[in-house]
């Protein structure tokens, strides 16, 4: 994606897609050989860094639509509760930043629901509380395969594996939330 100058927006999604590539290229691609605090600081920031677009986007909606809230004050579901029902702009930044305080893991994790639903699960789970979010499977040689799981909030014991393999993963996250956030900044 071209990236515009000074859009805090489009820079969030370029950091993202830095750490993205750093954690491709870490220990070349072998995550089960990689040290763990290095893998772990990667996946931290591309989550912090992913949700963080959608912050900025939630600031840039504040002041294209003149909602009149304190900077201090934005989030994107106070920008979401200002907004009128018929604003586009809504609808994007709801499926962007979904509830999930004790809400179950939607039916399908890998559609875009269930997706962005992981992605804040993602960022609040493994950016804030530290929790590790790789299974890695049994290989005979390196590079170790490595999948994301499907549910954070889950005991180590009770996680289940993405059917992805991790970097195909954060890439799906990656474009899926720049492609919203594009949608958004077209539709001020």
């Amino acid at each position: 994606m071209p990236y515009s100058q000074d859009n805090p927006v489009e820079d969030r999604l370029l950091f993202a897609e830095r750490r993205m590539n750093d954690l491709r290229s870490l220990n070349n691609g072998n995550l089960g050989g990689a040290v763990p605090r290095e893998r772990q600081q990667l996946i931290q920031e591309f989550f912090f860094h992913l949700v963080g677009a959608i912050d900025f986007l939630a600031q840039e909606v504040n002041i294209a639509r003149g909602l009149g809230l304190d900077a201090e004050d934005v989030s994107p579901s106070r920008v979401r509760q200002a907004l009128t029902a018929t604003d586009p702009v809504q609808e994007l930044i709801a499926q962007l930043h979904p509830y999930t305080r004790q809400k179950p893991l939607p039916s399908n994790p890998y559609s875009e629901e269930g997706s962005h639903f992981r992605i804040m699960l993602f960022r609040n789970f493994v950016s804030h509380i530290k929790n590790n979010p790789f299974l890695f499977y049994a290989s005979v040689e390196p590079p170790t395969p490595a999948s994301l799981i499907l549910d954070p909030r889950l005991a180590p014991d009770e996680r289940e594996p993405s059917v992805y393999l991790v970097f195909d993963e954060i890439a799906i996250f990656h474009d899926l939330v720049t492609a919203k956030c594009q949608l958004a900044l077209k539709a001020l």
